[in-house]
């Protein structure tokens, strides 16, 4: 299975499971800097701590930035990566109500199912 694994991506994607990735930057209105016991986790384990995606889930112009990217798509389906299952939570919550008017009157299935 490992071996498989490198060609897992493009194979799901060649066959219609997975879209391209879309990334586009924006600017955080303040800038985001790692405490030096976040950036000594960083430096060690190259990943993020909790602490500083915690910090980053509650970022209100990136989240903004995040919900207008969503509603402003005309997809259908949308993955979605958050930060923490904390965060999905709330940007679920956020999304729902415009979500579910967006359906009403594209006649798309109800959003309730996010």
């Amino acid at each position: 299975m490992p071996r498989e694994q490198a060609t897992l991506y493009e194979k799901l994607r060649q066959e219609g499971f997975l879209a391209e990735v879309t990334m586009e930057p924006f600017t955080l209105t303040d800038p985001f800097e790692l405490t030096a016991e976040e950036l000594e986790h960083f430096t060690t384990f190259e990943d993020l701590p909790p602490t500083a995606l915690d910090r980053l889930s509650k970022l209100d112009d990136r989240n903004e930035a995040i919900l207008g990217v969503i509603e402003a798509s005309s997809e259908r389906s949308i993955l979605l990566f958050a930060n923490t299952v904390t965060h999905a939570v709330e940007l679920t919550a956020r999304l729902i109500p415009s979500l579910s008017e967006r359906d009403s009157r594209e006649g798309f299935p109800d959003a309730g199912g996010i």
